[in-house]
């Protein structure tokens, strides 16, 4: 896994949604929570994460969680936060307002 130190390819052509977690428990797991990397130009929508708890002690102390980018949803109760867009944000950015998510990281 060289994410995120490394580049991850999408797909506009892969379309993601109505992803539903909820209630699942993880702990003392050795990769981080997870990684949800979308495309700008067809963002993952309408994603759901409730009583969600993925412990991950080294990722944890490091400040590392979910790694996501373009993706939209309502997280409830989870940890780490997978710090989704609420839905319909991507929609409603004009071009000059986009930024690249994956510089963020």
């Amino acid at each position: 896994m060289t994410y995120p130190w490394g580049k991850c390819q999408t797909y506009k052509a892969v379309s993601m949604d109505q992803i539903t977690l909820k209630n699942i428990t993880s702990t003392n797991s050795l990769l981080p929570a997870g990684v949800i990397i979308c495309n700008d130009t067809n963002p993952c929508t309408n994603f759901h994460f409730e009583d969600v708890d993925l412990r991950t002690p080294v990722w944890d102390a490091l400040g590392y969680g979910w790694f996501s980018q373009y993706v939209e949803g309502v997280s409830i109760r989870t940890f780490p936060d997978p710090k989704f867009k609420p839905v319909g944000y991507y929609a409603s950015l004009k071009e000059e307002d986009k930024v690249d998510e994956a510089a963020e990281l």
